[in-house]
Parts: structure tokens; sequence; C-alpha cells
């Protein structure tokens, strides 16, 4: 069964280490009035400058580079145009040899920008995509029983064959959520059927 695009989980102990980086450099970037910068080049760093330029990733995170040669390339591509508080940071990692938890740390970093919010991620598959009715349904039973703010990441996974899977880290929902997401599972249920049968209809050769 297909799942929704996502990176394989991290060891515990790396989890842990790169949750304290990401809560320390959120924490150092907040008190010094740079957080809004200092996140968004790392969130560059990883997400646009590593895909654009992949040897730069295998570059820094590479053990047999010398720290002082990933220095000079962190200071050359970032110090003119990266936050003082992120190039900094980069530092930090390369000189305790974290450079290679920067996925890792990106994704608790994440995390922590969206407790700090009171939102929460909200993984939904469903055999066909959510139409805007359920889906605003789904947000609204949401909304009343979680303490955050659900931010639905959908996928589609034809093989479920109807309904849809509902997870969001360690939430569990109560028995009166299960019954109003089993309503949305028997709509939804409804909708993939038709949309098989359909699909049926056209390649079957006329009678």
């Amino acid at each position: 069964m297909a799942s929704p695009t996502e990176k394989p989980p991290v060891r515990a102990g790396e989890q842990r280490t790169a949750h304290v980086y990401a809560e320390a450099f959120l924490n150092a970037a907040e008190a010094a009035g740079q957080a809004e910068a200092a996140v968004a080049d790392f969130f560059a760093l990883h997400d646009e400058l590593f895909p654009a330029f992949p040897n730069a990733e295998t570059y820094l995170t590479s053990a047999v580079v010398p720290v002082g040669a990933r220095d000079e390339v962190i200071d050359k591509a970032l110090g003119g145009q990266g936050s003082p508080m992120f190039v900094n940071f980069m530092h930090v990692l390369n000189h305790h040899g974290r450079l290679n938890l920067l996925g890792s740390i990106r994704q608790e970093l994440r995390d922590l920008i969206d407790e700090r919010a009171k939102r929460r991620r909200v993984y939904v598959q469903s055999a066909v995509p959510l139409t805007d009715e359920l889906r605003g349904q789904l947000l609204e039973v949401l909304k009343r029983r979680m303490r955050f703010e659900p931010q639905l990441v959908e996928s589609v996974d034809p093989e479920l064959l109807g309904g849809f899977v509902v997870r969001a880290l360690d939430y569990r929902f109560d028995g009166s959520v299960r019954t109003y997401l089993d309503s949305l599972k028997k709509q939804l249920t409804e909708r993939s059927s038709h949309a098989i049968q359909s699909r049926r209809d056209r390649f079957s050769p006329a009678g």
C-alpha cells in the first residue's frame, strides 16, 4: 500500500539530537530578533539550494572533508547572504560534526514552529481526492477536538479502495470523532466505488 511521500524515519538518538539543535537555534534566533530571517535561510538552504546543487550537500556533509574547508565553503556561500544567526549556526553544526543532521534538524524545526503557532500537521490518505466539502467537514471536526490548528497533508492511494486514513503524530481520536470520521469515510467509499465503476465501464467492450 502506498503512503504519503516522506523521508525514512531517523534513528531515535539522531532525532533527539536534531531536536536539541533545532530548539537551541530557534530560541537563539528569537532572542536575537532574527527568527524570521534565520529560519527562512535554513529552509532555503535545505529546500532550494541543496536540490539545485546536490554536490554542495554532499561536500558539506562528507566526513572526509576537513572542518576548515567546510568553514570556508559556508562563509563563501552564505556569509554575504545569510543572516548572521543562520551562518553562525552552520559553523556550530560543522564544528560539532552535525552537518549530516541538517535534514532531521529541518524537520524538528518545522515541528517546533508549528507547535509554537498551535498548528499540527494531519496526514490524510484517501482512495480518491477529498472534495472541498469533505475537506471542510474533516477540518471542522479536527478543530473541535485538537488543541492545535490542523494543517492537512493530503495524498491519494487508490489501493485503499474506499474511505481514508488519518494520522497526526501522537494524536488519537476519541469515540465521537471516530463516529464522525466513519460517516465521512462512508461518503468517500461511495465516491471511490463510483469512480472505480466508471473506469470499468469506460474500458468495457460495448455489448
